[in-house]
Protein backbone atom coordinates (compact mmCIF):
# COMPACT_ATOMS: atom_id res chain seq x y z
CA UNK A 1 0.00 0.00 0.00
CA UNK A 2 1.20 3.16 -0.90
CA UNK A 3 2.10 6.23 1.30
CA UNK A 4 -1.38 8.56 0.13
CA UNK A 5 -0.24 11.22 3.02
CA UNK A 6 3.18 12.64 1.55
CA UNK A 7 3.94 11.75 -1.80
CA UNK A 8 7.74 11.73 -2.71
CA UNK A 9 9.94 12.26 -5.61
CA UNK A 10 10.15 8.64 -6.12
CA UNK A 11 6.61 7.64 -6.25
CA UNK A 12 6.51 9.50 -9.47
CA UNK A 13 6.94 7.48 -12.29
CA UNK A 14 8.98 9.61 -14.55
CA UNK A 15 11.86 10.17 -11.76
CA UNK A 16 12.09 6.67 -11.38
CA UNK A 17 15.14 4.80 -12.31
CA UNK A 18 14.88 3.42 -15.46
CA UNK A 19 17.12 0.35 -15.49
CA UNK A 20 19.41 2.05 -18.05
CA UNK A 21 23.48 2.25 -17.14
CA UNK A 22 24.97 5.25 -19.09
CA UNK A 23 26.10 5.86 -22.07
CA UNK A 24 30.27 5.21 -22.84
CA UNK A 25 30.72 8.77 -23.46
CA UNK A 26 29.25 9.61 -19.21
CA UNK A 27 31.48 6.82 -18.12
CA UNK A 28 34.59 8.16 -19.84
CA UNK A 29 33.89 11.47 -18.56
CA UNK A 30 33.86 10.16 -14.68
CA UNK A 31 36.78 7.98 -15.21
CA UNK A 32 38.32 11.59 -16.53
CA UNK A 33 37.11 13.05 -13.70
CA UNK A 34 37.71 10.97 -10.64
CA UNK A 35 41.95 10.85 -11.94
CA UNK A 36 41.34 14.05 -12.41
CA UNK A 37 40.60 15.06 -9.17
CA UNK A 38 43.47 12.99 -7.60
CA UNK A 39 45.65 14.44 -9.88
CA UNK A 40 44.65 17.26 -8.49
CA UNK A 41 44.48 16.91 -4.90
CA UNK A 42 47.79 15.52 -4.71
CA UNK A 43 49.76 18.35 -6.47
CA UNK A 44 47.27 21.03 -4.77
CA UNK A 45 48.80 19.82 -1.44
CA UNK A 46 52.54 19.40 -2.38
CA UNK A 47 55.07 22.83 -1.92
CA UNK A 48 56.64 21.33 -5.46
CA UNK A 49 55.20 24.04 -7.93
CA UNK A 50 57.64 26.25 -8.05
CA UNK A 51 61.74 24.62 -7.36
CA UNK A 52 64.66 26.68 -7.48
CA UNK A 53 68.36 27.44 -5.73
CA UNK A 54 70.10 30.12 -4.55
CA UNK A 55 73.50 30.09 -3.20
CA UNK A 56 74.66 32.19 -0.29
CA UNK A 57 78.27 32.43 0.54
CA UNK A 58 78.18 32.32 4.34
CA UNK A 59 75.82 28.47 4.08
CA UNK A 60 75.90 27.86 0.29
CA UNK A 61 73.43 26.58 -1.58
CA UNK A 62 69.98 27.16 -0.53
CA UNK A 63 67.60 24.94 -2.34
CA UNK A 64 64.02 25.97 -2.11
CA UNK A 65 60.52 24.61 -3.34
CA UNK A 66 57.01 26.49 -2.79
CA UNK A 67 53.55 25.61 -3.24
CA UNK A 68 50.76 27.19 -2.49
CA UNK A 69 49.93 26.45 0.76
CA UNK A 70 53.82 26.51 2.26
CA UNK A 71 57.40 26.56 0.99
CA UNK A 72 60.53 24.93 2.14
CA UNK A 73 64.23 25.65 1.63
CA UNK A 74 67.42 24.06 3.13
CA UNK A 75 67.75 27.25 5.56
CA UNK A 76 64.54 28.12 6.65
CA UNK A 77 62.91 24.60 6.50
CA UNK A 78 58.73 24.52 5.71
CA UNK A 79 56.80 27.39 6.63
CA UNK A 80 53.38 27.76 5.84
CA UNK A 81 51.99 30.89 3.71
CA UNK A 82 49.84 32.72 5.85
CA UNK A 83 51.50 36.25 6.45
CA UNK A 84 53.96 37.49 4.61
CA UNK A 85 52.17 36.49 0.70
CA UNK A 86 51.33 38.41 -1.75
CA UNK A 87 47.30 38.69 -3.15
CA UNK A 88 47.83 36.54 -5.88
CA UNK A 89 49.44 34.13 -3.91
CA UNK A 90 46.33 34.16 -1.39
CA UNK A 91 43.55 34.13 -4.70
CA UNK A 92 45.80 31.13 -5.82
CA UNK A 93 45.18 29.22 -2.83
CA UNK A 94 41.29 30.16 -2.22
CA UNK A 95 40.33 29.40 -6.04
CA UNK A 96 42.48 26.44 -5.69
CA UNK A 97 39.91 25.51 -2.89
CA UNK A 98 37.14 25.87 -4.77
CA UNK A 99 38.66 24.29 -7.87
CA UNK A 100 38.53 21.42 -5.15
CA UNK A 101 35.23 21.56 -3.95
CA UNK A 102 33.48 21.71 -7.47
CA UNK A 103 35.65 18.88 -8.44
CA UNK A 104 34.43 16.74 -6.28
CA UNK A 105 30.41 18.36 -6.72
CA UNK A 106 31.04 17.17 -10.25
CA UNK A 107 31.70 13.43 -9.36
CA UNK A 108 28.72 13.22 -7.52
CA UNK A 109 26.59 14.78 -10.53
CA UNK A 110 28.45 12.40 -12.45
CA UNK A 111 27.58 9.39 -10.62
CA UNK A 112 23.84 10.89 -10.93
CA UNK A 113 24.37 10.84 -14.27
CA UNK A 114 25.19 7.22 -14.41
CA UNK A 115 21.99 6.10 -13.69
CA UNK A 116 19.03 7.12 -16.09
CA UNK A 117 16.18 8.03 -14.61
CA UNK A 118 12.90 7.77 -16.85
CA UNK A 119 12.30 11.20 -17.27
CA UNK A 120 15.31 12.12 -20.30
CA UNK A 121 14.76 15.66 -19.17
CA UNK A 122 16.09 15.36 -15.40
CA UNK A 123 18.60 12.97 -17.17
CA UNK A 124 19.70 15.96 -19.76
CA UNK A 125 19.68 18.60 -16.40
CA UNK A 126 22.12 16.54 -14.49
CA UNK A 127 24.76 16.17 -17.52
CA UNK A 128 24.23 19.84 -17.87
CA UNK A 129 24.98 20.43 -13.95
CA UNK A 130 27.92 17.87 -14.43
CA UNK A 131 29.30 20.02 -18.02
CA UNK A 132 29.28 23.19 -16.17
CA UNK A 133 30.55 21.97 -12.89
CA UNK A 134 33.41 20.15 -14.96
CA UNK A 135 34.39 23.30 -16.92
CA UNK A 136 34.40 25.68 -13.71
CA UNK A 137 36.31 23.33 -11.97
CA UNK A 138 39.03 23.38 -14.72
CA UNK A 139 38.81 27.17 -15.02
CA UNK A 140 39.30 27.37 -11.37
CA UNK A 141 42.57 25.31 -11.73
CA UNK A 142 43.61 27.31 -14.97
CA UNK A 143 43.99 30.49 -13.11
CA UNK A 144 46.05 30.15 -10.26
CA UNK A 145 48.37 27.97 -12.55
CA UNK A 146 48.18 31.30 -14.75
CA UNK A 147 48.76 33.21 -11.91
CA UNK A 148 52.05 31.39 -10.44
CA UNK A 149 53.06 31.31 -13.86
CA UNK A 150 53.55 35.33 -14.48
CA UNK A 151 54.44 36.03 -11.04
CA UNK A 152 57.24 32.71 -10.28
CA UNK A 153 60.57 35.10 -10.74
CA UNK A 154 58.77 38.32 -8.87
CA UNK A 155 58.79 36.31 -5.89
CA UNK A 156 62.36 35.86 -4.86
CA UNK A 157 64.44 38.57 -6.82
CA UNK A 158 67.75 36.22 -8.07
CA UNK A 159 66.15 33.76 -7.83
CA UNK A 160 65.37 31.62 -11.04
CA UNK A 161 62.20 29.78 -10.27
CA UNK A 162 61.39 26.71 -12.29
CA UNK A 163 58.09 24.81 -12.37
CA UNK A 164 57.74 21.82 -10.09
CA UNK A 165 56.15 18.27 -10.32
CA UNK A 166 52.99 19.35 -8.57
CA UNK A 167 52.51 22.30 -10.42
CA UNK A 168 52.49 19.61 -13.71
CA UNK A 169 49.88 17.38 -12.06
CA UNK A 170 47.61 20.36 -11.91
CA UNK A 171 48.16 21.39 -15.02
CA UNK A 172 47.45 17.78 -16.01
CA UNK A 173 44.22 17.51 -13.64
CA UNK A 174 43.33 20.53 -15.87
CA UNK A 175 43.39 19.38 -19.33
CA UNK A 176 41.71 16.08 -17.20
CA UNK A 177 38.98 18.12 -15.97
CA UNK A 178 38.49 20.19 -19.61
CA UNK A 179 38.49 17.12 -21.66
CA UNK A 180 35.36 15.72 -18.99
CA UNK A 181 33.35 18.54 -19.71
CA UNK A 182 33.78 18.50 -23.32
CA UNK A 183 32.72 15.38 -23.64
CA UNK A 184 29.50 15.30 -21.28
CA UNK A 185 28.85 18.00 -24.14
CA UNK A 186 29.25 16.16 -26.69
CA UNK A 187 27.02 13.71 -25.12
CA UNK A 188 24.20 16.25 -24.92
CA UNK A 189 24.73 17.29 -28.48
CA UNK A 190 24.62 13.30 -29.94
Amino acid sequence: MKNSISPTLMDDPQLSYSGEIATPLVKVSLSLALVAVILHTVGMACPYWLVGAMYYPPYGLNRMNIGVFQGCSDLTGCTSARGDTNDWQKASAALEVVAELLCLCDIVTLFAAMFKVKSSHTWKYVKIASSMLTLAAALSMVVPLALYGTNANKMYPGVILNVGWAYVLVCVSAIMQSLSGVTLIIELLV
